[in-house]
């Protein structure tokens, strides 16, 4: 299901996220959609599996560390908004 990620076009990827398609599902790798999203640097794709429930994790396959810390920042504030406002002081 997921190895369109590959080439992701982000209608197809909202039609699977729609259907229900298992966000955090590993292939044969142990790799996630997410990993691969964050693996091409695709900020939108990668914010749209975050904000849909794909969990984050350390471990991500993604070589810079700003966008690392991107993507961790958008899963705390979506998966914990009341701990993310408070730490940025909101």
């Amino acid at each position: 299901t997921w190895a369109v990620i590959n080439e992701a076009d982000l209608s197809l990827i909202q039609m699977l996220i729609d259907n229900g398609a298992d966000l955090n599902v590993k292939d044969r790798n142990g790799r996630s959609p997410l990993d691969y999203a964050a693996f091409h640097r695709d900020k939108e794709l990668c914010f749209t599996l975050i904000d849909h429930g794909a969990e984050f994790y350390e471990e991500l396959r993604c070589k810079s560390r700003s966008f690392r810390n991107d993507l961790r920042e958008r899963y705390e504030r979506v998966k914990f908004p009341l701990r993310y406002a408070v730490k940025q002081g909101d």
